[in-house]
């Protein structure tokens, strides 16, 4: 399959909220054939069940969740009734089937790159970090030393996207996902053979289907002897939403003071009565510092910081509503809950709270139609 070379992840490209618009395992492979040889299988099931914050159900036996993040996990949901359809309003807005993935869970302790693919080329949705194959195994350690008698193959965690950086269109019936797995996160006995080469790229294909549409979905990638599991979802009336985080000073001190203070925590969107949302942000004790950025304010007499998001590109329906949720920790003094909801109208749509007698916070999506994008 001959396709351009991923795109590299570039958050300059996100408008700053101005009000206009942007213009292998070892099994037989069941998807297209590998670039290198590696075998892998991919399996897709329907509606996903009711997750919580981003999180695939725990699996212990005795029905208790660890108290580790995102892991000891379950990767094939049971089903519920599918939620009602979203995204159905009018407006300006013109929109059109597109994908967007909601979390990637492994529990492989490294993966080198995740790449999807649509009829325009392909974009970098992951890209491993120094040390979270140490942190990984630091995890399941000690998950281990809690769950004695349980199989490593248990543990997992939620990796933390930094894409897709545009919307994946569905022009072409259908996109390509491929894993790049180093042999170093086998999960298979030593003495299996394996090839000595840097990584393996194990791929998947997710196809359109219409009896899907606006309801989540689950897809897994078996890769030396674990797995990559895919939560999804296609959106019939979707646009392209660039996401901001805006922190509005009422003085300058307070303007110095945040922007030394290390950020920490979790903000994730949820769309309508899914039950599952995408992290646009999440920053860890373990993490590298996170800081709060200077920029133009779009407000009179106010001062203007933003915040680096982990995402700040989702394809959204047109006329849902938004829900971002989560805890925000600014330093060692600052705590900001955000439980904010707004609609997806128009080119602009925000939401705008108190956090405190010093700061305001605004929430800004501003949207495009993919046709505008040619």
């Amino acid at each position: 399959m001959n396709r351009p070379a991923v795109e590299p992840f570039d958050p300059s490209k996100v408008d700053p909220c101005k009000g206009q618009p942007s213009g292998g395992g070892d099994k037989e492979p069941k998807s297209s054939g590998q670039s290198d040889g590696n075998d892998q299988e991919a399996k897709t099931s329907g509606p996903s069940d009711g997750y919580g914050c981003d999180d695939i159900p725990g699996n212990n036996h005795d029905g208790e969740k660890d108290n580790e993040n995102d892991h000891d996990s379950n990767p094939v949901p049971t089903n519920l009734p599918p939620p009602a359809p979203v995204g159905v309003c009018t407006s300006t807005l013109s929109g059109q089937p597109l994908l967007e993935i909601f979390a990637v869970h492994t529990n492989l302790c490294k993966v080198n790159t995740i790449g999807v693919y649509d009829d325009r080329g392909g974009v970098l949705i992951y890209k491993y970090k120094n040390r979270e194959k140490e942190q990984f195994i630091e995890k399941r350690n000690r998950w281990q030393s809690k769950n004695i008698g349980r199989d490593p193959y248990d543990f997992m965690v939620k990796l933390v996207l930094i894409g897709p950086s545009r919307a994946m269109s569905a022009y072409a019936d259908g996109w390509l996902i491929e894993v790049d797995v180093p042999p170093e996160s086998s999960l298979l006995p030593e003495n299996h053979a394996t090839k000595k080469i840097a990584g393996g790229v194990f791929k998947m294909s997710l196809d359109l289907d219409d009896d899907f549409l606006d309801k989540p979905r689950t897809s897994i990638i078996f890769a030396r002897g674990g797995f990559v599991h895919f939560t999804y979802v296609v959106f019939n009336n979707a646009v392209k939403a660039s996401v901001t985080f805006m922190l509005h000073a009422r003085c300058q001190d307070n303007l110095q003071f945040v922007c030394h203070c290390k950020v920490q925590g979790e903000l994730t969107l949820h769309v309508g009565n899914l039950p599952i949302g995408c992290t646009v942000f999440i920053n860890q004790v373990e993490d590298e510092a996170v800081y709060f950025m200077p920029c133009e304010s779009f407000r009179e007499n106010c001062l203007g910081l933003k915040l680096p998001l982990t995402r700040n590109v989702l394809a959204l329906p047109i006329g849902s509503l938004v829900c971002a949720k989560g805890t925000l920790m600014v330093g060692n003094d600052m705590s900001m809950v955000v439980d904010q909801s707004f609609v997806l109208e128009g080119y602009t749509s925000q939401t705008q709270w108190q956090v405190d007698q010093s700061f305001d916070a605004t929430i800004c999506i501003v949207s495009s139609s993919l046709f505008m994008e040619w």
